[in-house]
């Protein structure tokens, strides 16, 4: 996708508080070092020199349906609106261009890297509380004013994000009778909201499985158990125990 040349209005319309995740992100997890943005985040792109770099690993098996998100990259010459904050400003931009929706926001990660006078920070989005598996977002910022956006969000999120009838334990046991294996979960798994083949988002239990005597990074469908997708736990280079990445648009 092209670079899109932003410049916004120093002021912004005013942008709804942030939904309360519902997120789970602890135990297992905990000890490996994930925290529940980056988990949320799902493509674990890198901060390497500016730009977010995604390792596309897909899931493995014939049942795997998750899909990569379009890449956005965006030029903006914005000031921080000091009502907004930095990221509420970003928000802002995003809606007006069209590049999120009403009911979308994005959380802060944790994640920042100052790079001469630029500092980078990481971002993910949620769409009604609910994040947005792979739609993680970088944001460079110069002084007081927001420069650069890249990263995968998306606008077109259709969706009834009702916290679906079967928990995180009853989907891996409809995954297993599906591969005709065994699956030991080993966290308290995360709902998220994943594109999928042909269209359209499901929602989905994301966690860390044992599939023989492999820990994997596992997106259940939440209703009936589908692997949307599967990848194996690797070491970052920034030291974080995480995903190698989902199909990060």
């Amino acid at each position: 996708m092209g670079t899109e040349d932003l410049k916004g209005p120093a002021g912004g319309d005013g942008v709804a508080g942030t939904t309360p995740s519902r997120s789970a992100g602890k135990g297992w997890l905990r000890h490996l070092g994930f925290s529940a943005p980056i988990l949320a985040s799902l493509a674990a792109g890198l901060l390497v020199a500016g730009s977010l770099t995604v390792m596309r690993w897909f899931g493995n098996d014939e049942r795997a349906r998750a899909v990569p998100l379009d890449r956005t990259d965006i030029n903006v010459d914005r000031p921080v609106d000091p009502a907004l904050g930095r990221i509420g400003t970003v928000i802002d931009e995003l809606r007006r261009r069209g590049h999120i929706g009403d009911d979308d926001t994005l959380s802060p990660s944790g994640r920042e890297r100052r790079l001469g006078d630029r500092v980078l920070t990481r971002a993910q989005q949620e769409h009604q509380g609910i994040p947005v598996f792979a739609g993680d977002v970088v944001v460079t910022t110069e002084g007081e004013r927001i420069v650069q956006v890249h990263g995968h969000p998306v606008a077109d999120i259709d969706l009834d994000t009702t916290v679906p009838a079967n928990n995180y334990p009853a989907t891996v046991i409809l995954a297993e009778a599906g591969l005709g294996q065994a699956i030991a979960a080993t966290d308290d798994g995360t709902l998220v909201i994943v594109a999928v083949e042909g269209g359209g988002y499901r929602l989905a239990w994301l966690g860390v499985v044992v599939i023989d005597e492999e820990p994997l990074q596992a997106a259940l469908d939440a209703e009936t158990g589908a692997v949307l997708h599967r990848v194996p736990i690797f070491q970052d280079v920034l030291g974080d125990s995480m995903p190698t990445g989902a199909g990060g648009r």
